[in-house]
C-alpha cells in the first residue's frame, strides 16, 4: 500500500494497496487489504474491515466488524460494532449502533440505537433511524424511519426475538425529551415532552406535547393532548382530544371527549361523549 501509518501490533498486518489509512492500536485494521483513506484509533479498532474506505474509528472495538463499510464515524468503546457492510452511519457513544448492519443509523449517546436491525434481514428494518441520548431507541430493533432525541427517549418495551420480516413496529415516530415515550413500541406517534406517553406501549398516532401529556394511557386507539399534565391520568380512554395545560388532567377512563383551554375538564374522571 501506499502512504499509509501503522502503529501498534499487527496494525494493518494484512494490507496489500490499501492507501492513505492511519491506523494505531494493537491490531488496528488488521485484515485491511485495500481500503483506503480510513482511519482506526484504538485496540482492535476496524480490526476486521478488508475493503472499506473514508471511515474514521475512535475506541476500542469501535467498527470493528466493518468488512468492506465506508464513510462510517464511530467514536467510543465498541461504538457501531458490528456494522459490517453499513455505510454512512454514525455511532458516538460507548455501545452507540452496537448491531447496526444498515446505511445511515445516527446515534449518539451510550447505547443508543444499540439494538438497531438487531436479528433481522427485512431491508427495510432498522433504516433512517436518528436516536440521540441515552438508550435512545435501544430496544427498536425492528424500527425504521424514528427520530428520537432525549435521556431514554422511545427506549422501547423490548426486542423482538427472531427475524420478523414485514413487521410494522417501532415505525416513524417523532420523540423529543427525557423518557418520552419511554416504553413505546407503536407507529407514527409524535411525542414531546418530559415523560409525555411514556407509559404507552401498543399504541399508534398519538400526539402528546407538553411535560407528561398521555403519561399513563395505555390506549391503542390514538389521543390528541397539548399543553402541560394534559391527559396526564388517562389510562385506556381513547379518541380524546384535549389542547391547554392541565386539561382533562384528572380523567383516568372516557373517550371521544373534546376539551379546549387551560385546565378545561380538569376535574372531569370520566365519560365519554
Amino acid at each position: 500500500g501506499d502512504y499509509n501509518t501503522a502503529v501498534g501490533y499487527e496494525s494493518m498486518i494484512s494490507d496489500t494497496s490499501g492507501y492513505l489509512n492511519v491506523a494505531m492500536g494493537w491490531r488496528s485494521l488488521r485484515y485491511n487489504l485495500n481500503g483506503g483513506e480510513n482511519t482506526a484509533l484504538g485496540v482492535g479498532a476496524m480490526e476486521l474491515d478488508t475493503t472499506g474506505s473514508g471511515n474514521s474509528a475512535s475506541g476500542r472495538y469501535s467498527l470493528f466488524a466493518v468488512t468492506k463499510g465506508s464513510y462510517n464515524t464511530a467514536a467510543g468503546y465498541s461504538s457501531l460494532r458490528t456494522a459490517d457492510s453499513s455505510s454512512y452511519s454514525v455511532g458516538i457513544g460507548t455501545n452507540a449502533g452496537y448491531t447496526n448492519t444498515r446505511d445511515n443509523l445516527v446515534a449518539i449517546g451510550t447505547q443508543a440505537g444499540y439494538l438497531n436491525n438487531y436479528l433481522q434481514t427485512d431491508l427495510l428494518q432498522g433504516v433512517e433511524n436518528t436516536y440521540v441520548g441515552f438508550n435512545s431507541g435501544f430496544h427498536a430493533n425492528v424500527g425504521s424511519k424514528n427520530t428520537a432525541i432525549g435521556n431514554q427517549a422511545l427506549q422501547g418495551l423490548g426486542y423482538f426475538g427472531g427475524d420478523n420480516p414485514g413487521l410494522q413496529q417501532y415505525k416513524r415516530n417523532t420523540v423529543v425529551g427525557d423518557s418520552a415515550a419511554f416504553l413505546t413500541v407503536g407507529n407514527d406517534n409524535t411525542v414531546l415532552g418530559t415523560l409525555a406517553l411514556s407509559n404507552n406501549t401498543w399504541g399508534n398516532q398519538h400526539v402528546a406535547i407538553g411535560s407528561r401529556a398521555l403519561t399513563k394511557t395505555t390506549a391503542t386507539f390514538p389521543n390528541t393532548a397539548v399543553g402541560y399534565s394534559s391527559m396526564d391520568s388517562l389510562t385506556t380512554g381513547q379518541a380524546n382530544t384535549a389542547l391547554g395545560s392541565y386539561s382533562l388532567t384528572n380523567a383516568t377512563l372516557g373517550s371521544n371527549n373534546v376539551a379546549i383551554g387551560n385546565a378545561a375538564m380538569y376535574a372531569a374522571t370520566g365519560g365519554s361523549n
